[in-house]
């Protein structure tokens, strides 16, 4: 008991500010990555979740970090004719939202 109070000495309390920062940063990323991998479904995944929640629980600091880096498969875009005729009409639908209907005849036949 002696030798940790005297190692807690030498450290002092902005070291062991420090310290407890430094704790509360990776139970916050472990936290944080084990929510992510919950939600996560396990498709878009590298490898299974029991293996990244072995990573993000017992690979201290840098497990949640390299979970965020390299577990994930990137989100895939469809770009499917149809997608891009429902965004166009998106589109149109925010700027008439946002400016009003445009009249038949064109832009310009709202100043006459």
């Amino acid at each position: 008991m002696n030798e940790i109070t005297s190692a807690l000495d030498s450290v002092g309390t902005a070291g062991l500010v420090g310290i407890g920062l430094l704790f509360l940063v990776e139970i916050a990323l472990m936290v944080t990555a084990l929510v992510s991998l919950l939600r996560t479904p396990a498709e878009r995944l590298r490898a299974p979740k029991w293996v990244w929640a072995l990573v993000v629980v017992f690979v201290n600091m840098i497990g949640p970090i390299v979970y965020f880096a390299l577990a994930r498969k990137p989100a895939a875009v469809d770009l499917t004719p149809a997608y891009r005729s429902e965004q166009a009409k998106s589109s149109e639908t925010v700027a008439d939202l946002l400016y009003g209907d445009v009249p038949a005849d064109g832009p310009d036949s709202r100043t006459s």
